[in-house]
C-alpha cells in the first residue's frame, strides 16, 4: 500500500480496563496503516483493473449453476438497469455482514451472531483541547457504560478520528455511550463530521 494511501501509521496500541488502567502495547519493528475507505477502495478497484481485471458496478440477484463447472452470475447492471449474466469459476461474496451472496447461497447464514457497531468521525483534537489523544495510538475501552458485551475505541485517521463502540444489546443506547466515551477521552469538544452504524458479524457458523 503506498504513503499516499495511509491516513495515519499507529505505532502503539493501547488497552483500557473496566477499572481505568491503560496498558500501551508497542507495535515493534512497524506499524499498521489506517486508510480512509472513500479513497482506499477507488485505489483497490483501479489497482485491479489495471492489473487485467474487469470492473463491473451491479447489484447482484443470484447464483445459477449448471452440470458443468462454473456458476452464472445474475446481477443488475447500474448503467443500464438491465439484468445481465457472467460466467466465472469462483464467486467471492465480500458485500459487507448482511451479504446477500451468504444469505442465498450459504445454509444457516440466518443465525449468524451480530454485534451493532455505530461511531462518530470527529475533527481531529487540537491543542486547546483537554485530551491525551495520540495521532499514533489506537485505544481499545472495555467498560461497561460503553459497551456491556464489546468495546469501545478512538482510531485515529489523519485529520479526523473514529469514535465508537459495538454492543450485541438491541437495547442499549449507542449513542449516549459514544457520548459517553468521547466525554470520557476529552473529545466531546470536537467537531462531528458524519456518524455511521453498521452490523459486524461476531462469530461465523460451526
Amino acid at each position: 500500500i503506498p504513503d499516499s494511501q495511509l491516513v495515519a501509521k499507529i505505532t502503539t496500541a493501547r488497552m483500557i480496563s473496566p477499572t481505568g488502567r491503560k496498558v500501551d502495547i508497542p507495535i515493534e519493528n512497524g506499524f499498521v496503516g489506517m486508510v480512509d475507505r472513500a479513497d482506499f477502495d477507488p485505489f483497490l478497484r483501479t489497482r485491479a483493473k489495471n492489473a487485467g481485471a474487469d470492473v463491473i458496478v451491479g447489484s447482484f440477484l443470484r447464483l445459477e449453476r449448471s452440470q458443468d463447472d462454473g456458476v452464472d452470475v445474475v446481477f443488475t447492471d447500474r448503467s443500464s438497469q438491465e439484468n445481465k449474466t457472467i460466467r466465472t469459476k469462483y464467486v467471492i461474496g465480500a458485500d459487507g455482514a448482511r451479504s446477500q451472496v451468504a444469505h442465498k447461497e450459504i445454509e444457516r447464514s440466518d443465525e449468524l451472531t451480530y454485534v451493532i457497531a455505530y461511531h462518530e468521525i470527529i475533527a481531529r483534537p487540537t491543542s486547546e483541547h483537554q485530551t491525551d489523544y495520540d495521532p499514533s495510538r489506537c485505544d481499545v475501552i472495555y467498560d461497561g457504560r460503553i459497551s456491556p458485551d464489546f468495546y469501545g475505541w478512538v482510531f485515529p485517521h489523519g485529520e479526523s478520528a473514529s469514535v465508537g463502540m459495538g454492543t450485541g444489546h438491541s437495547k442499549f443506547d449507542l449513542k449516549k455511550a459514544t457520548a459517553a466515551l468521547r466525554q470520557d477521552s476529552g473529545l466531546d469538544s470536537c467537531a462531528t463530521l458524519r456518524k455511521e452504524g453498521a452490523p459486524i458479524p461476531l462469530k461465523p457458523l460451526a
